[in-house]
């Protein structure tokens, strides 16, 4: 092989190795900021809007998320039905939040003519984490739906094996809406939470999680003349499991490709099979 070969070869490699590293990550909207993933978060997807967003929704707020892989571990759960505990398989997705000032503005643009009247309160972060089985990845026809739920027996047990930080649950996590912190700032304020499952069916193969709660970026969709419908932004993330029931481990679970930002319906019946953008 010719020197110009090997130097062409070379150029191949490292272009098709960054276009693998650019794929699993959005960049957020007139930033290149990296963020270093450690401590097992392995997928970073930083907050993005669009300038037709940003137009439309003075108020916009976004977050980047990072998460581990999904994971499980049999823990003693106490039954509501008989008041006992009993050994339970629970699927758990540990994840860190951060609100970043939104990029694309410009400062010294004018204020609009007529002014929204201001939000009554101050804005919360209420993340909702939904998981949606199915049997087929191509028409991801669902088989079940189920939101994240509080189990104060796994929270307890994932903090003792996913040091050093402290998640807490879909309602301990709730509170003021974070301050913006500009990328590059030292000591983050990260906001560090987990989302638990129980009673998945132990054969499943492909599912997806869909984030909501990391934005407040909406719109109003409707023909003239129809009833109108709110679509709110989330972040869907797939995964696939290769394993089985009778022997289940942490490895089995695979990212299904990168996570993608979609406008999904707020009727809970529509969130996990409505079309997207």
């Amino acid at each position: 092989m010719s020197d110009a070969s090997l130097s062409l070869t070379r150029r191949d490699v490292l272009r098709g190795a960054l276009a693998t590293a650019l794929a699993g990550a959005w960049l957020p909207l007139g930033t290149f900021a990296q963020e270093r993933l450690d401590m097992g978060f392995a997928r970073l997807v930083p907050g993005v809007a669009s300038g037709e967003e940003l137009a439309r929704q003075p108020e916009l707020w976004v977050m980047d998320i990072a998460y581990k892989p999904m994971r499980l571990m049999f823990v003693e759960v106490l039954d509501k039905a008989t008041g006992k505990k009993k050994r339970e398989q629970i699927w758990y997705l540990c994840y860190r939040v951060v609100r970043r000032p939104v990029q694309g503005r410009d400062p010294g643009g004018a204020e609009p003519i007529n002014p929204l009247e201001p939000v009554p309160g101050t804005p919360k972060f209420l993340p909702q984490f939904t998981l949606v089985t199915y049997d087929n990845p191509q028409s991801q026809v669902p088989t079940r739906i189920q939101l994240d739920m509080i189990i104060p027996e796994a929270v307890a047990a994932i903090n003792k094996v996913e040091k050093p930080y402290t998640y807490k649950d879909s309602v301990h996590i709730v509170q003021d809406l974070p301050e913006a912190v500009a990328a590059g700032t030292p000591d983050v304020p990260y906001v560090y939470g987990v989302a638990t499952w129980r009673g998945i069916d132990p054969q499943t193969d492909f599912f997806k999680l869909i984030v909501s709660g990391i934005t407040n970026i909406y719109e109003t969709r409707g023909a003239e003349g129809e009833a109108k419908s709110q679509w709110r932004k989330v972040l869907v993330q797939k995964f696939h499991r290769r394993g089985d029931q009778f022997d289940p481990n942490i490895r089995e679970f695979e990212f299904d490709g990168a996570a993608e930002w979609q406008y999904q319906p707020d009727r809970p019946d529509a969130v996990a099979s409505a079309p997207t953008m």
